[in-house]
């Protein structure tokens, strides 16, 4: 990527200037508070608490790289659903002005990270033929991700629902984890039958508005063929699961679908592997889309818990402590993945030659957020 010329940085300065002046004499505090609540899938809690200005929220955007010299599809988008005028009176003129900028200092006429120009040519090459250079390929390193709302779950303004079931025959300690997720998640102990939630929350066209992610938490017993329930009966996970793929659940689509099983799946102890040289120190969507099942443990290993503390289910403590902890800056995988570690590397979590190795199976396809 070129770099960004100096002129284009001070027409990105002015832009937001005029933007800050624009809006801040258009709008009234309630209004003001409305663009705030939009702003929920690009600024943290933290960052919005601290807007008092449009520059705050401007300059909070910039620090996050959704807005930068050329690059203002995020902040369009958010703008447009609040009043289109701002983006057709303010950005776009001086966004124009930007791009020509970049055209006059690109031999190639290259815009910037997050714009494209259908009108943009190859550069002719310097040479005594009339043919132009083929496409250089770039390397995969060399291919930005985008950061962008586009790729964050949208949760403006609605709630999340959790289910949770627990089978407690011969797991003391067991209401105790129920307990503490129900602290969590202001939710209830939800005793209906999966198609029964599917259908009156998940498919309703009323109810299914409310709700941006749906969370079902399953802890029992458990072994290689699934969860065990309280008549005995093995359960698999991929049977509970298909009762809330896209195809059962057309009102839930592009929502997330998330299961946090408790259980073990099998009955030998994940053991603890000691290298020599250790150191001392994803509209058409595809039916099986955005879910995400995090299993306390890996296939054929038991999943431990602490009868009569506080602690509980390892697996359920160390994922409320991360979430509570984690929330406000990072997705779910992020705090995932710092589970896993925590459970598999810290000497906490060790007992003599034991431990734990939770793992994650997604196909969630962007990233969820529970700010």
């Amino acid at each position: 990527m070129p770099a960004i010329p100096k002129e284009a940085f001070d027409k990105h300065a002015y832009l937001t200037t005029e933007l800050s002046n624009y809006i801040g004499r258009s709008i009234d505090k309630d209004q003001y508070e409305q663009l705030i609540n939009r702003l929920k899938s690009v600024l943290t809690p933290k960052d919005r608490q601290n807007a008092n200005t449009i520059m705050d929220i401007l300059e909070s955007m910039e620090k996050k790289s959704y807005i930068a010299p050329g690059k203002y599809a995020d902040l369009k988008k958010i703008l447009n659903e609040f009043d289109e005028r701002i983006v057709r009176d303010v950005i776009e003129p001086i966004e124009e002005e930007i791009i020509a900028i970049f055209e006059k200092n690109s031999t190639n006429a290259a815009l910037p990270l997050g714009q494209s120009d259908s009108s943009n040519k190859e550069a002719i090459a310097s040479s005594s033929t009339d043919k132009q250079p083929p496409k250089k390929k770039r390397k995969i390193s060399e291919v930005a991700i985008p950061d962008s709302a586009k790729y964050v779950y949208a949760n403006s303004g609605q709630k999340g629902l959790m289910l949770i079931l627990n089978f407690s025959r011969n797991r003391e300690g067991s209401t105790d984890d129920v307990e503490k997720l129900t602290t969590f998640s202001e939710a209830k102990d939800l005793q209906k039958e999966l198609t029964g939630i599917r259908d009156e929350y998940l498919n309703s066209p009323r109810h299914s508005k409310k709700y941006y992610c749906f969370v079902c938490v399953i802890m029992s017993h458990g072994n290689e063929k699934g969860i065990m329930t309280d008549d005995k009966q093995p359960i698999s996970i991929d049977e509970i699961t298909s009762y809330f793929k896209n195809k059962e659940t057309p009102n839930f689509i592009g929502k997330p679908k998330i299961f946090i099983v408790q259980a073990c799946r099998g009955s030998s102890v994940q053991p603890v592997i000691t290298p020599d040289d250790w150191p001392e120190d994803k509209m058409s969507v595809p039916h099986d889309a955005d879910i995400l099942i995090a299993y306390a443990t890996t296939p054929g290993y038991k999943a431990f818990r602490t009868k009569f503390s506080d602690i509980g289910a390892w697996f359920i403590h160390v994922l409320l402590e991360e979430i509570e902890e984690s929330y406000e800056s990072d997705h779910l995988e992020d705090m995932l993945i710092s589970v896993r570690h925590k459970l598999a590397i810290d000497e906490e979590w060790r007992r003599s030659e034991m431990c734990q190795m939770p793992c994650t199976w997604t196909t969630l396809t962007k990233r969820l957020f529970f700010r």
